[in-house]
């Protein structure tokens, strides 16, 4: 039925080397490309309840000519929607190299993902911690954000389909074999598709004959949501239909409000409960304090022993205690210690002890210790203020290269340097310090970058000066730090990566002559930001670089726009 080792396709180029898996409608393999020497997985259109392998063990034949018009209509597309995939540039996107056809179907020809499926990871460690599973969803998300502003949906969102790369622990989405092309203006589908549906992460929606006709991210925003339920417990949801009848289960304690309403709300039975938009289901998962319930006041100690009282044929709870909510997962606080109460010392008049009055030569000599004082004191701030200590921000000297300075609105940022810092900052971190306003974390060594993810979600730093040994910010460094309003970057960076300041409150930037490209989605969703500078050394700007800076001046605007006009 597969195709066997050693068999080549599309003139030799490439040389099939195992089955990786199948499905009902295609058959993907891991294959070499002969000539760049490197592994891909080359998917094949095969609807198995149609099609058979003939005798050669490469073309294939319908089993009944009675399908052949579907069959045709299926095969095209798939060969559109591969080419459509083709022309994604994301990150979290599997890439597409090629698309042919031959053996009397089509194929098209991905990159080789060394790693293994979400799915695949929590069948071997169980369920994952909150933070980690967040991180994967939000890339999922930013993925789907990203086909559902080009009118596409993937409908086939779940653990299985996105992969982990090995060497960088990137989420990358796969299996575009069920998504759909909607037309911009009428919101249908410009073509018809295989049905199918992946039991406990698709809505009830797909199981309706034309239910997904129409463009609706919240399909894929529930199978996002199921995903998340997946990571945080290990199991597999139960089927739409039976959430519509019976509910969600109940999810574990331990998960914050955010994550909870995320899921809940993702899951609902109608689309119009759901987010309607990626960045609506972020704005859910913001909210990352524990569910607090209030905890009951304990019912006097009875007099007699309490009357049980049945509630189910399993339990049975005391009628005089009252039942907690069993998803309470935040105790009420011990009362603090109160200090033992200290007899208070009897107020005596400033003046009512009668004190022996100083003679002339005593007051001479006050005065003159006061006029020295007086000149120590002004010589000391003056002293501060020439050597820079009245600045409000230290003077560069004071910045060397194996240290990062920042100022946060809570104090010191701890949980983003719990990572293995030297493959984030190309240096380990030796110490993390907050004092007078001023965080400074200092290194073994220089800091070269400023590498993926490694301000992620700081929400409440306000400022970062980046030392001037750093050459490269990397993707979604700085994503969600919705206070950062300053940063300061060097002369030394040459390179920004994908969404690196993506949602932060920057007003204005600078971006160093050194830069040539400013990425897709550099500056996208910071509102407030009113001023760019850009340099002549900037030749290229990203899509959606800056999508959403609402607020920027008529000035920044045209200079972007002289480089790609199409951006804003």
């Amino acid at each position: 039925m597969n195709l066997k080792p050693g068999v080549t396709l599309h003139g030799g180029s490439y040389r099939i080397i195992d089955t990786l898996g199948r499905g009902g409608f295609g058959i993907t393999y891991l294959a070499e490309q002969v000539m760049a020497e490197r592994k891909v997985c080359i998917k094949e259109f095969f609807p198995e309840e149609y099609y058979n392998r003939d005798a050669n063990g490469c073309s294939i034949s319908l089993g009944s000519q009675g399908s052949a018009k579907i069959m045709e209509t299926f095969k095209a597309k798939f060969i559109k929607e591969a080419k459509t995939i083709a022309k994604f540039d994301h990150s979290n996107i599997i890439h597409i190299h090629d698309v042919f056809e031959e053996n009397n179907t089509a194929y098209y020809v991905m990159e080789y993902i060394d790693g293994e499926s979400l799915s695949a990871v929590v069948k071997r460690r169980g369920a994952l911690d909150e933070a980690a599973a967040v991180g994967y969803i939000r890339q999922i998300a930013d993925a789907l954000g990203y086909i559902h502003e080009q009118r596409i949906m993937h409908l086939d969102v779940k653990p299985g389909n996105v992969m982990l790369r090995s060497r960088d622990d990137r989420a990358i989405l796969i299996d575009f074999g069920l998504s759909k092309h909607y037309n911009a203006e009428s919101g249908e589908a410009t073509s018809s598709s295989p049905v199918g549906v992946s039991h406990g992460f698709a809505p009830m929606e797909q199981y309706k004959s034309g239910g997904v006709k129409e463009f609706s991210p919240a399909t894929d925003i529930y199978s996002l949501g199921a995903t998340l339920y997946y990571l945080v417990t290990a199991l597999v949801p139960p089927e739409a239909a039976d959430i519509s009848d019976e509910g969600l289960p109940a999810l574990p304690a331990h998960l914050s409000q955010g994550v909870r309403t995320a899921i809940e709300r993702s899951m609902a039975d109608k689309r119009k409960a759901r987010p309607q938009s990626i960045a609506e289901f972020l704005a859910l998962l913001e909210d990352n304090t524990p569910e607090v319930v209030a905890i009951p006041t304990p019912a006097p100690t009875p007099t007699s022993a309490p009357v049980s009282t049945p509630v189910d044929d399993k339990t049975s709870v005391a009628a005089s205690a009252p039942v907690a909510d069993e998803r309470t997962v935040v105790s009420a606080p011990a009362p603090k210690a109160q200090p033992t109460p200290q007899s208070k010392k009897e107020w005596v008049p400033k003046y009512a002890v009668d004190k022996p009055k100083k003679s002339g030569e005593t007051k001479k000599k006050s005065k003159w210790w006061m006029r020295l004082l007086i000149v120590a004191v002004v010589t000391a701030v003056a002293s501060f203020v020439l050597l820079g200590g009245g600045s409000s921000a230290p003077k560069q000297q004071l910045h060397p290269n194996n240290e990062i300075w920042y100022t946060s609105s809570d104090g010191k940022i701890d949980h983003v340097f719990t990572i293995n810092s030297k493959d984030k900052f190309g240096a380990k971190i030796v110490s993390n310090t907050y004092k007078d306003g001023k965080g400074v974390i200092k290194f073994n060594g220089d800091v070269t970058t400023i590498g993926d993810y490694a301000f992620y979600k700081c929400k409440n730093l306000t400022s970062v000066t980046i030392p001037n040994s750093v050459t490269t910010i990397g993707r979604d460094a700085f994503l969600d730090c919705y206070r950062l309003k300053s940063v300061t970057i060097p002369n030394s960076v040459t390179t920004i990566g994908d969404y690196a300041f993506r949602n932060c409150g920057l007003t204005s930037v600078t971006i160093p002559n050194s830069v040539t490209t400013i990425p897709y989605g550099a500056f996208r969703g910071c509102s407030s930001l009113t001023s760019v500078t850009i340099p002549n050394s900037v030749t290229a700007i990203g899509y959606y670089a800056f999508d959403g800076c609402y607020n920027l001046s008529e000035e920044s605007k045209n200079k972007i726009r002289e480089i790609n006009p199409y951006v804003l």
